[in-house]
């Protein structure tokens, strides 16, 4: 059952929180502040009436000067290993060992690329990509811990999240400021392969007459066929089939949008080498074909009335979408 009003507040982090992530296998939140301290969080489960408790288990305070806040934090259990990765304003990669309260590793991003805005680490710890300020996606090796190569967004937009690909090894995803747009992109390359583009913009042009941005990601492999789910600044929750694009849909809109759920069709085509979705808005009817306007539900339920910052999911019974946004609503959705 879910609950309409929070069951647990913890209120002595002090600042802003920034950023948090669950530790994998355990009952750990980690939470940034932008007061320059990470908490490690312990959450004791209670069975009903009784509430959860939660304590703080450790705490890390960085220098405000040398390291700034934290931007983006990741949580991996490599066996020998708990490592909580953060990454900071001023440039700072740190792999911070819970088990032993020390450093794991620690990397110096070259700020000249632009301000870390977001990261993420492969799945074997291999290695990572950081997205910057300007548009650079720079990939680290983690064993060697040695820089690898970086690449940068043609119109050098800033990028706002990043995640691997559960397919391509070497491929990661990345949503960038304006038009909507989410890209896969070959590390080892350099090649924009594939493009989510939710904008009236021609596809791929560096003009943005859509500011709206991509705040949050999901991506699933579903057996070997990759979904995604995002959502964003224009309050929108969209589903997309990588594999069958006709199949995308918007599973919600903004709350002062119409009730009606909106026809598009989602156009595929191959522009300068980058296979290209486009979610088009149309009016018509049209035939069964493959390019038909693509409906979600009949009546959208009611959605954020501010920016969705982020965007996951939980499987009970059935599976349920969890969104966030600016004015700190949470919403589920099954």
């Amino acid at each position: 059952m879910l609950s309409y009003r929070s069951v647990l507040t913890y209120s002595r982090i002090g600042g802003h929180v920034k950023t948090l992530t669950f530790c994998q296998g355990s009952h750990y939140l980690a939470a940034a502040s932008d007061n320059g301290s990470i908490q490690l969080l312990a959450i004791e489960a209670n069975k009903p009436p009784k509430s959860p408790k939660v304590n703080p288990f450790q705490t890390r305070f960085l220098d405000q000067k040398d390291d700034g806040c934290v931007v983006d934090v990741h949580h991996f259990n490599s066996g020998a290993q708990s490592v909580l990765a953060y990454a900071t304003v001023n440039g700072s990669l740190v792999g911070w060992d819970l088990r032993s309260n020390s450093n794991a590793w620690t990397l110096r991003h070259d700020l000249r690329l632009g301000l870390i805005t977001s990261f993420t680490v492969d799945m074997h710890q291999c290695w990572l990509c950081l997205g910057t300020s300007n548009g650079t996606m720079a990939c680290w090796d983690m064993r060697f811990q040695l820089p690898i190569s970086n690449h940068s967004h043609p119109a050098r937009a800033r990028i706002r999240r990043l995640l691997m690909h559960p397919l391509y090894q070497s491929s990661v995803i990345a949503a960038v400021q304006g038009n909507n747009e989410v890209s896969m992109w070959d590390m080892e390359t350099g090649d924009r392969k594939f493009t989510l583009w939710a904008s009236s913009a021609p596809p791929l042009s560096e003009m943005q007459p859509s500011p709206h941005s991509v705040h949050g990601i999901y991506c699933s492999p579903a057996d070997g066929n990759p979904l995604l789910l995002t959502a964003g600044s224009d309050m929108r929750i969209r589903f997309w089939d990588l594999a069958y694009p006709e199949r995308s849909y918007i599973v919600a809109g903004g709350a002062n949008e119409p009730l009606h759920c909106p026809s598009v069709l989602y156009s595929r085509k191959i522009i300068e080498g980058t296979e290209v979705v486009q979610e088009i808005h149309s009016k018509q009817k049209s035939g069964a074909t493959e390019d038909a306007p693509r409906r979600g539900p009949e009546s959208l339920p009611v959605g954020h009335h501010d920016i969705i910052t982020d965007i996951a999911t939980f499987q009970t019974t059935q599976g349920f979408i969890v969104t966030s946004s600016r004015d700190g609503i949470v919403k589920v959705w099954k």
